[in-house]
């Protein structure tokens, strides 16, 4: 292998395949409420029952498949995922 060629690492969870929080949307929404009228403002109740029912969902689909995908390396103790490589 040559000094210049360049090293591929393995990449547990690559950029292509991360996904947005379900909810963010609803959150901001909330959060943005919240900053111009107050936690106590009764006109952020639609936003609260928006996140409430998006958590609901968001939860009875379950959690998403590959998740515990490194708790899968640990218990296979892999080395090259595991322990960062140490070069001499």
């Amino acid at each position: 292998m040559s000094s210049t060629a360049t090293r591929k690492y393995l990449q547990l969870r690559p950029r292509a395949f991360l996904q947005a929080a379900p909810c963010a949307t609803e959150m901001t929404a909330l959060f943005n409420c919240w900053s111009s009228g107050g936690i106590e403002a009764t006109a952020c109740r639609e936003a609260a029952t928006a996140v409430t029912k998006c958590i609901a969902t968001a939860s009875a689909k379950g959690p998403a498949k590959g998740q515990n995908l490194n708790q899968h390396f640990v218990r296979l103790q892999i080395p090259a995922v595991n322990q960062p490589r140490r070069y001499r």
